[in-house]
């Protein structure tokens, strides 16, 4: 399992963020998980089946579902656990 906690500029949490991002990974296939006390993390849990190509595909969702959530909320300040 891989995290990924969003917070804003000033630090705080950032659970708009996280929803935005679960939201574009489940339009387009990828399933991750809102967590943490601030719903501000983003959980990463792939199966140890995964292909490389499926691998590949998934990070370019997540990736593309990133870039659309900073233009849209303005940059982020993020921490990966």
């Amino acid at each position: 399992m891989q995290a990924i906690e969003f917070v804003d500029a000033s630090g705080a949490p950032c659970a708009k963020a996280v929803k935005k991002l679960v939201h574009h990974c489940l339009q387009h296939g990828v399933l991750v998980l809102n967590a943490g006390t601030y719903d501000n993390i983003v959980r990463l849990l792939m199966p140890l089946t995964i292909s490389d190509e499926e691998f590949k595909q998934a990070l370019q969702v997540l990736e593309d579902g990133l870039s659309a959530v900073a233009s849209e909320l303005g940059e982020l300040a993020g921490a990966a656990h």
